[in-house]
C-alpha cells in the first residue's frame, strides 16, 4: 500500500513539473510564454545555439532571442526575420530592448496580433538575426533552423526532430 501511495505522489509531482508555466520579463513585468526552443545555428559561432521564446502581451506578443556570446562587445542587434513553413516572412524591427548578462546577449522583439495569428497556423522554420560587433562596427548575419538534436530520439520514434512552435503559440494565445 505504501509503495502505491509513493508512486501516486511521485506521479503527481512529475505532472506538476511538466505543466509549469513559463514567463519572460520586460523590466519588472512578467509575461506568459512558450517553452524555450534551442534552434540549430546554421554556421559556427563559438559554442551555443540561439534560444527562442514567444510571450503574450496585451497588444500581441514578444519574441525573445538569447545567445551565449563571449564578449560584451558582441550583441544581438538589428532586424530579425522569422520564416514560417508556409513561406511567410515576418520582419521584426529592433526597438533596442536588449540585455547582456552572464555572457548571454538577449533581444526582445514585438509581434502584432496579425503576426501571432500567422505563427499559430504555420511553425517557425528559421530565424535570421544579426550579431553586431562594436569592435569592427559590423552586423554579422546568422540563420538558425527549427531543428532539435535529441540524444534519445533513436529510442523513441515518437519524438519529432523539430519544435512544434505553431501548437505552443496557439496554446499560449488561446482565448
Amino acid at each position: 500500500m505504501k509503495t502505491k501511495l509513493m508512486i501516486l505522489i511521485l506521479g503527481f509531482f512529475f505532472n506538476l513539473e511538466m505543466n509549469a508555466q513559463n514567463y519572460i520579463y520586460r523590466g519588472d513585468k512578467k509575461f506568459e510564454a512558450t517553452d524555450s526552443w534551442e534552434f540549430s545555428l546554421n554556421a559556427t559561432y563559438w559554442i551555443r545555439n540561439p534560444v527562442i521564446t514567444v510571450a503574450k502581451n496585451s497588444n500581441g506578443g514578444y519574441l525573445m532571442i538569447s545567445m551565449n556570446v563571449p564578449f560584451s562587445s558582441e550583441i544581438i542587434k538589428g532586424t530579425l526575420t522569422i520564416l514560417l513553413d508556409d513561406g511567410t516572412m515576418i520582419k521584426c524591427i529592433d526597438k533596442g530592448v536588449r540585455d547582456y548578462v552572464d555572457e548571454t546577449s538577449t533581444n526582445l522583439y514585438s509581434l502584432t496580433l496579425a503576426e501571432i495569428e500567422k505563427m499559430k497556423y504555420s511553425k517557425i522554420s528559421k530565424i535570421r538575426f544579426n550579431i553586431y560587433s562594436s569592435n569592427n562596427g559590423k552586423n554579422n548575419p546568422y540563420t538558425a533552423s527549427n531543428y532539435k538534436r535529441n540524444l534519445y530520439s533513436s529510442f523513441n520514434s515518437q519524438d519529432k526532430d523539430y519544435y512544434e512552435t505553431d501548437i505552443e503559440i496557439a496554446n499560449l494565445f488561446r482565448d
